[in-house]
């Protein structure tokens, strides 16, 4: 069976005044774009395993292939589109370059159904733990 992270989109429009309303609902057009543009980074199994896999901490490209199951380009390609899309950053450590997810985007809560959650202030992803990282692939 496949796992399908929960989300939810939500933000006010709502006011009273009219150039109000029409400034929030260009912002919240905006933000929808955005949002859109993340959601699209992430549509795809490969993506979410490397996620998965970086929930448990910060890893180079050849470990994260090794935990994915997948070759060490593939892996390299999805790291390029997840970086690009602010979803993970990297450092440089000698010759290797270490992948971690952006720690404003990260949260890890107690004692809920989705413990691992990517929070985009326009929607949120929640990532069960109970899931393998083989899951997302199929």
């Amino acid at each position: 069976m496949v796992s399908q992270p929960s989300f939810t989109c939500t933000w006010n429009l709502f006011s009273k005044s009219a150039s109000i309303r029409r400034i929030r609902a260009r912002y919240g057009f905006m933000r929808l774009k955005n949002c859109a543009k993340l959601l699209k980074s992430l549509a795809e199994g490969v993506r979410l395993q490397i996620i998965k896999c970086l929930f448990q901490g910060e890893y180079s490209v050849s470990e994260i292939a090794k935990r994915v199951g997948k070759k060490h380009s593939q892996v390299s390609h999805h790291l390029g589109i997840l970086r690009n899309s602010g979803i993970v950053v990297d450092k440089k450590e000698g010759k290797f370059v270490i992948y971690r997810i952006h720690p404003l985007l990260y949260k890890r809560l107690r004692r809920v159904k989705y413990k691992n959650v990517l929070d985009f202030e326009c929607c949120s992803i929640g990532f069960s733990e109970e899931r393998d990282l083989e899951a997302y692939d199929k």
